[in-house]
């Protein structure tokens, strides 16, 4: 296994699936979690599954504006 103990990872995608397994995986083995996400809501339950992981967190991916302001 590959010690996270200390470390930093990013999840692009890390509020489902896949992304919020790694994750958890993650944040077990002592890595600080940053997550990105495209849903707010997701974003929000995933984020509150690892309170004292995450370390930072955005519900929009970089660089994309919230689906509400899109014309």
């Amino acid at each position: 296994m590959i010690d996270l103990a200390g470390g930093r990872i990013v999840i692009l995608g890390g509020s489902s699936g896949i992304g919020l397994a790694v994750a958890r995986l993650a944040a077990t083995l002592g890595a600080r979690v940053t997550l990105l996400s495209r849903s707010a809501n997701k974003f929000s339950q995933a984020s509150a599954l690892l309170p004292d992981a995450v370390t930072m967190a955005s519900p929009y991916a970089a660089g994309r504006e919230p689906k509400e302001t899109l014309g």
